[in-house]
Formats: C-alpha cells, sequence, structure tokens
C-alpha cells in the first residue's frame, strides 16, 4: 500500500503542474477578461461554485470505492479522495460518458450541429457501454474485474447515482 499512495501523489503532483502549465498557457495574454469576469461573480457564485465541485469530487470519490469493493479490492476512502483526479475507473468513465451523450442534445443550436448526431452519439455509447457490461460477467479474466459493479443492478445503480450527482454537481 505504500507504493501506491508514493503512486498516487506522484501523478497528483505531475497532473497538477500539468493542468497548472495548460491553465498558464491558455490566460497567457487574457488576464485583464479573467480579472473581470472572476469581479463580475458574486461572492455566493463563487461559494456555490467551490461546494459543488467538492460534493462532484465526494460522489465520483464514492463511485470509486463502490466500484473498487465490487472488484474484490480494498482501499482507504482517504487514498481514493487524493486519487479522484485521475479519473480511469472504466464504469465509471462509461457512465460519464452516456451522461454526456444525453446532454449533448442541449448543444444542438448553440453549435449549429445536426439534431440527429446526438443521437447518434447516444446509440454509440450506449451500445459501448452495454458491451462493457456484458464483459463483466465474463469470469477468469483479469482485466474485466473493474468492470464486476456493473453486475449487480443495486450497485451499478449506487455508482450511476453518485456519477449523476458529480456531472449534475
Amino acid at each position: 500500500m505504500p507504493l501506491v499512495a508514493a503512486a498516487v501523489r506522484r501523478s497528483r503532483w505531475s497532473g497538477s503542474l500539468v493542468t497548472a502549465a495548460v491553465l498558464v498557457l491558455l490566460l497567457a495574454g487574457r488576464g485583464d477578461e479573467f480579472e473581470s469576469a472572476l469581479s463580475a461573480a458574486s461572492v455566493s457564485v463563487l461559494a456555490a461554485t467551490v461546494l459543488l465541485q467538492v460534493l462532484g469530487l465526494l460522489a465520483r470519490s464514492e463511485a470509486w470505492h463502490l466500484t473498487i469493493q465490487a472488484a474484490g479490492g480494498t482501499v482507504e476512502r482517504r487514498v481514493l479522495y487524493r486519487a479522484s483526479s485521475m479519473q480511469v475507473q472504466f464504469p465509471i468513465l462509461a457512465i460519464e460518458a452516456v451522461l454526456a451523450a444525453l446532454a449533448s442534445f442541449t448543444l444542438v443550436a448553440p453549435l449549429g450541429i445536426p439534431w440527429w448526431l446526438p443521437l447518434i452519439l447516444v446509440v454509440l455509447i450506449g451500445t459501448v457501454s452495454a458491451g462493457l457490461r456484458h464483459l463483466a460477467f465474463r469470469k477468469g479474466r483479469e482485466l474485466w474485474k473493474g468492470l464486476a459493479v456493473l453486475r449487480n443492478l443495486g450497485e451499478g445503480s449506487r455508482v450511476f447515482g453518485f456519477m449523476l450527482v458529480a456531472v449534475f454537481a
């Protein structure tokens, strides 16, 4: 377990540095726009944003915890909370993709995309998710253990619920 914790710490720092570098590159030369946008937001809006982000991280971490338990693993929640920014669990990514495809209908008018494109995305991602669930029922392959949470409708529904909260937050 010390090796896992050390890897999580390294990943967290390297991920944070890469994120900071990308933000610096994206905001370079736009300091006045950023300052204007930040000053235009009220303290209550900023506080609500922070609280919703924390809620989203907690819900995602709890979904991870359920996924890992279903695969037969045990990891302390504290480690999961630290690692939640990496988001590398198959079931969680599948649920997020389905929710993103469903939400893509809201982009038809603003982006001027064809109305049928979100339908194709929903069908495509739904098919991939169904395939992942099918793989979850296969026995004897260590690779599919991470999908074990999808075998049980109750646990799968709980993971879906936590991810729904995370995405909406």
